[in-house]
């Protein structure tokens, strides 16, 4: 039998029906969806439990060393892969007093100019001027760019950074951070280290002064912003042990079922046809063929759904998950053809006549 009379006769029986295409096609599509949507959930739930930790403070690292920190030393570690954010920190001489409330002071910090960025304290970047905390700025209705009128002057407000209670170390929550020439020794070192990895932390220990650690002071220690949430973000962990990681194989068992259950279906057909004088090989190829047509469709399908459903609920980082989300669509393919030239070996032209009277 010729391959253009087998490609022929596959595009007739997907024309007239035979093959069942719109409604295997449609299984298949549903089977793969369910299963990319299962992977997305899970890979969601999972990034979502790292934005909090992060936001937590968990993954702000605070290197403290009284009167030991190198400022520009600390800003540079940002030229370090895996540290976000990096800037030292020191409390300043005397606490600034507003205006408005000139017998209150505000707890006023020192940070040196790289001080930004940071993930826990909701990403400020200023360009000038202080970072004023969310209760701060909320008490006086200020926002970015606004003019701050302290006691020793008026300042502009850089940026505001959130400083919640829930569980980070406290001091934060109403007061003033101004970055300041890197001049003279800080107290603190604070990077944002995502993934976290020792190498980050052990970079920490190249911004202590020349001189530092002598037996007059406070041997250097590493803390978190926010220990509540664990020394580490068990991601890696949490990503192995998903139950959705399964998702893949089942993808391929089921397609695989599907192939294999098409194609008993039609094994009187089958038989028949090899009975009258079609060779395998031409009977294989022709069920391929017909078998593409729906296979690929219902893969194109779903994962032209799974990416649409990743543009319309964007999330950071989610277009990770894309490649995971699609890999049962792409291997059904496969298994589909699997499935259906096994159930071609499996039939028999002796059996023909079996067959016949279980149809």
């Amino acid at each position: 039998m010729r391959w253009a009379s087998t490609l022929r006769e596959a595009a007739l029986d997907v024309q007239s029906g035979t093959t069942k295409a719109t409604m295997l096609g449609c299984v298949l599509f549903a089977v793969v969806l369910v299963l990319g949507l299962a992977e997305i959930g899970t890979m969601s739930q999972l990034l979502t439990a790292a934005d909090v930790y992060r936001r937590a403070g968990g993954a702000t690292l605070v290197y403290i060393a009284p009167q030991q920190i190198d400022g520009p030393a600390c800003d540079r570690l940002t030229t370090i892969p895996g540290i976000d954010a990096a800037g030292a920190m020191r409390p300043s001489i005397e606490n600034e007093r507003l205006l408005a409330l000139p017998s209150s002071s505000v707890p006023t910090f020192e940070a040196s100019p790289g001080f930004s960025g940071f993930v826990a304290l909701d990403t400020p970047r200023p360009h000038r001027g202080v970072l004023v905390s969310a209760a701060l700025a909320d008490a006086l209705e200020l926002d970015a760019s606004d003019k701050l009128p302290l006691m020793s002057g008026t300042v502009e407000v850089g940026a505001v950074f959130t400083s919640a209670e829930d569980g980070r170390r406290p001091g934060l929550g109403y007061a003033l951070i101004a970055p300041t020439a890197a001049i003279g020794p800080f107290d603190e070192c604070w990077i944002d280290t995502w993934p976290q990895s020792q190498s980050s932390t052990d970079a920490l220990r190249t911004v202590l002064l020349p001189g530092a650690g002598a037996t007059d002071a406070s041997p250097p220690r590493l803390a978190q912003l926010n220990s509540t949430l664990g020394a580490h973000f068990d991601g890696a962990a949490r990503y192995a042990e998903r139950l959705s990681r399964f998702a893949p194989l089942a993808g391929i068992v089921i397609a695989a079922a599907i192939g294999f259950v098409a194609t008993r279906t039609r094994r009187l057909e089958l038989a028949s046809a090899r009975h009258a004088g079609v060779p395998v090989g031409s009977q294989v190829l022709q069920l391929v063929c017909e078998t593409l047509c729906w296979a690929v469709g219902a893969a194109v399908m779903a994962v032209s759904a799974i990416l649409l459903l990743l543009e319309i609920a964007p999330q950071e980082g989610l277009g990770v998950v894309a490649g995971i989300a699609i890999r049962p669509a792409v291997v059904a393919v496969p298994a589909v053809l699997c499935g259906v030239i096994g159930g071609v070996a499996l039939t028999k032209e002796e059996q023909l006549f079996r067959y016949f009277k279980e149809r």
